[in-house]
């Protein structure tokens, strides 16, 4: 027997539905193909997921059609929608938002949010940093991702002040020393980071041996945080000072992945060693992806890297880059096995 997409039962379709936005299903499947389409999910109190542009018709449409309080997405890149209608939303995408500085995060507006993505291809200006320092503030909001097409994020640090709710922070953009020193103090409850950083050493007393010399950070620094658990650093020119001291202060992490740049001189056997055995224990996984600029000897320094007995028993690696003879990459997933 014949069937069509009309003879699918209610389920089926519900099930189909939940992965389109409202505007991909009234343009996909209504009203030539299921008239009913709406009805069906106003009456099924389906989660919906709702992607808004500047078409106002469009946009008057879809709010017409269903019933805004089973909405719990929305990605909008138009400043013509008003914000308070949302009172179920837990998610939020704000995509170019024409006049950032009309959001008001307060407990009144958007009392179920949890997540919240700030993307933003413009100049930093005071209307992003009021949108970051009121989504700072939300009492509910736990994940935040700030997306910025700018090379340098520059957070409002002594505006925004500490933050209880947000669990998870993905910052798509590079930040400075004092901007991440700034996150770890404002957010008590972080569990997971996700950051690019344009890192200076963080101590300046640090010899160019690790084994056995203190760390001890100039006095603008001060990294101490006891809920972190993951860390992903993209992280260019790091020293094993800058390492060893940020991993020092995170007491609870548990997993630690670094990509980015390195210079050769910081492929150190005896920091790693120390690293993994005796500083931090308490991680039971390191994932390493790192550019390294070599100059001329990138040869002599991979067999210095090779006859290293730890690299070998952790599973580091050292190859060649397919790009540049003057660059190697360092490649590392280690793994504690538990006891």
């Amino acid at each position: 027997m014949l069937t069509t997409f009309w003879d699918l039962c209610s389920d089926v379709i519900l099930e189909i539905c939940g992965y389109f936005t409202v505007d991909e299903l009234f343009l996909s499947f209504y009203p030539d193909v299921l008239p009913y389409l709406f009805e069906l999910l106003t009456a099924s109190r389906t989660n919906l997921h709702l992607c808004l542009t500047n078409d106002d018709l469009l946009n008057a449409t879809l709010f017409s059609l269903i019933n805004i309080d089973q909405v719990i997405s929305v990605h909008i890149s138009s400043g013509n929608i008003p914000l308070n209608i949302f009172n179920t939303v837990k998610k939020l995408t704000l995509n170019d938002f024409p006049n950032m500085n009309s959001i008001i995060f307060e407990p009144s507006l958007l009392p179920s949010l949890q997540r919240l993505v700030l993307i933003y291809s413009g100049h930093l200006s005071y209307q992003t940093d009021s949108a970051l320092r009121l989504a700072f503030s939300h009492p509910t909001l736990q994940y935040l991702r700030v997306h910025l097409s700018s090379d340098y994020l520059l957070l409002p640090r002594n505006l925004l002040g500490e933050s209880f709710s947000i669990k998870q922070l993905v910052i798509n953009a590079s930040c400075s020393q004092s901007t991440l020193n700034f996150l770890f103090n404002s957010l008590p409850f972080l569990r997971i980071l996700r950051l690019r950083t344009l890192m200076n050493s963080v101590s300046s007393t640090v010899g160019n041996q690790m084994g056995g010399v203190n760390v001890v950070p100039p006095p603008s620094l001060s990294i101490k945080h006891a809920s972190l658990q993951i860390l992903d650093l993209v992280w260019y020119h790091p020293t094993m000072a800058d390492i060893k001291f940020l991993l020092l202060g995170l007491s609870n992490l548990k997993q630690c992945r670094l990509s980015g740049v390195m210079n050769y001189k910081e492929l150190n056997g005896e920091f790693w060693h120390q690293l993994i055995t005796q500083t931090c224990l308490n991680l039971s996984r390191i994932n390493i992806n790192m550019l390294v600029w070599t100059g001329t000897e990138a040869e002599d320094i991979k067999l210095n890297f090779d006859q290293n007995r730890f690299f070998e028993r952790i599973n580091f690696k050292l190859k060649p880059s397919d790009k540049e003879n003057e660059l190697l990459i360092l490649i590392g997933d280690f793994r504690r096995s538990v006891q």
